[in-house]
């Protein structure tokens, strides 16, 4: 029964590994999107387990025979570096995300001129550039 845990862990880290080379191969979004909802699903039945025996009996991870505690441990170093892999892919997907909609954004405000001047109380004018909507798959 103790092995649950670990093989919640185990399953985790393989998910995050598929989704990592996922990213980093420019694997198709549904496809990506499958894997994380799977991970999703992963983490909160891993939560639920150890918050389970964690009610049960709070000191159940020392309760554990040396070898049980051993392939715990490896297993959470396993998850630990399978989760930095993919948050640091994942981070950089977003920022390249970012990058490509301030790109189209800029490019959009130059081509429809979307610029503003403001005139106040006082009389100064002051230049804005103003954002253009941008529209992908027809929603903003």
């Amino acid at each position: 029964m103790r092995d649950e845990v670990t093989a919640l862990m185990e399953a985790l880290a393989s998910v995050m590994r598929k989704e990592t080379d996922g990213l980093r191969e420019r694997e198709r979004v549904r496809d990506l999107a499958s894997l994380g909802a799977a991970k999703a699903r992963l983490v909160a039945s891993l939560d639920a387990e150890v918050t389970r025996r964690d009610r049960v009996n709070p000191d159940w991870v020392m309760e554990l025979e040396q070898e049980e505690c051993d392939a715990l441990f490896e297993q959470v170093a396993d998850l630990r570096d399978a989760a930095k892999a993919n948050a640091d892919v994942l981070q950089r997907q977003m920022e390249l995300s970012r990058d490509m909609m301030d790109a189209i954004t800029l490019e959009a405000m130059r081509l429809t001129g979307a610029r503003a001047i403001i005139y106040s109380a006082g009389g100064s004018m002051a230049g804005r550039e103003l954002t253009t909507p941008i529209s992908v798959n027809t929603e903003y």
